[in-house]
């Protein structure tokens, strides 16, 4: 019952598969690179498309996970590695595919440059190691990946905190006041019994201290 409370599990369904639509929403971009603008890709060398690649992933993970109304504190954490997952499958991914499309000439048979193998399952296979390598590479040459990957889960780790911060905050708001009204019951009152109004403060009757109000003989 907890977990429904906070959204956890909810959370971490809702938020895997916005992981696998980033991966394919990323790979997708980098595969059709060819096919887009060339001043889209090619500004200060690609940099901009790809980090703006990952934070859209980012940004899938964490309007996925806020529609479930988060509260559990394990939340922010695991929307950051979904959002970093999805940048880096989906790089890789798409890599993949880019390099069993239009693999690099010297690796194409004898009398065969004018022409590509195409995209199949077994290419894909097959490219993935080399793609994947990316991340093994120097610093030097893997920092834009790596990048990439940061900026998608710092924006998924910010955004959901934030969010999940706000619905605690609301949760106790609501809570409080119940509690401060449950204590401000001056009297306890038996079941059925009426509700006694208040009335002007007058003498009391029949009062031992204080003189009766007599008729005038």
């Amino acid at each position: 019952m907890s977990h429904k409370r906070s959204g956890l599990l909810p959370g971490l369904m809702i938020g895997f598969l916005a992981m696998l639509l980033g991966t394919a929403g990323v790979g997708a971009g980098i595969f059709f690179t060819p096919w887009l603008p060339r001043s889209l890709h090619t500004f200060a060398d690609g940099i901009p498309f790809v980090i703006g690649l990952s934070v859209v992933a980012g940004l899938l993970v964490v309007q996925a996970m806020v529609l479930v109304r988060p509260g559990a504190r394990t939340l922010p954490p695991m929307a950051a590695l979904y959002a970093g997952a999805a940048t880096a499958l989906g790089l890789t991914a798409g890599r993949a595919a880019q390099d069993a499309r239009f693999p690099p000439v010297d690796q194409l048979p004898q009398g065969t440059a004018a022409s590509y193998p195409g995209l199949t399952l077994d290419t894909f296979v097959e490219a993935v190691p080399a793609a994947a390598a990316l991340f093994r590479d120097p610093l030097e040459v893997s920092w834009l990946a790596w990048t990439s990957v940061a900026a998608a889960a710092l924006v998924a780790l910010t955004l959901v905190t934030l969010r999940v911060r706000r619905v605690r905050r609301l949760g106790a708001a609501t809570t409080d006041p119940a509690k401060a009204v449950e204590e401000e019951e001056p009297e306890y009152r038996a079941p059925f019994e009426p509700l006694q109004t208040s009335k002007p403060a007058s003498r009391p009757t029949g009062s031992l201290f204080l003189p009766q109000d007599r008729d005038p003989a």
